[in-house]
């Protein structure tokens, strides 16, 4: 994203470590004003240190906090949405829960959902652009990472779906699909 394209900061979900982390400070050391959405008030406290960056708390299973970001946003123009927002926990099928696969669907893909239509029509207002972090594992499925893979390959459709329909918007759909990094994701297990 360029400074350029769109009006307005852009929105990073998941923006306390790795992937958005790094997109965070990018885009703020660009000059590109981002809100940093994030779960805990100490990452709050960390990010509002770093220029052109306001974190605020956003868990995006969470209810609560999608109702305080559309109030937040109320019309504002947004210049782009990154959905990064994500958990893995690994294991072999037969042992991980009913809850871990509903926790991975519940931030990786309803998360990135929920925030995407909360924020449309300020990324619509902004002439933004929305960008959804999938992962390789979405295209090709990895032993003792199914939740992990189910989300990732339902992102990877989802952002195939929602380009075609806000296309006639001029909106950007886009999809990341890096191969393993090391970040905390696989760290905290979920």
């Amino acid at each position: 994203m360029t400074a350029t394209h769109g009006d307005g900061p852009v929105l990073v979900t998941g923006a306390s470590t790795g992937i958005g982390l790094a997109i965070t400070r990018r885009l703020a050391t660009h000059g590109i004003p981002v809100l940093a959405g994030v779960r805990k008030q100490a990452d709050v406290d960390r990010l509002a240190e770093i220029a052109d960056v306001e974190p605020i708390i956003l868990d995006v299973t969470s209810a609560e906090d999608l109702e305080r970001l559309g109030e937040r946003l109320a019309g504002q123009p947004l210049a782009g949405l990154v959905n990064n927002a994500g958990v893995s926990a690994g294991g072999p099928l037969e042992e991980l829960s009913p809850q871990q696969w509903r926790e991975h669907f519940d931030v990786n893909l309803f998360g990135a959902v929920d925030v995407t239509r909360v924020t449309l029509d300020s990324v619509r207002r902004g002439n933004g652009r929305i960008v959804f972090i999938g992962s390789i594992a979405g295209r090709v499925g990895q032993p003792f990472v199914g939740p992990y893979s189910a989300s990732k390959g339902a992102i990877r459709q989802l952002s195939a779906s929602l380009r075609r329909e806000l296309r006639m918007f001029g909106i950007w759909v886009a999809l990341v699909e890096p191969g393993a990094m090391a970040t905390e994701i696989w760290r905290k297990g979920g």
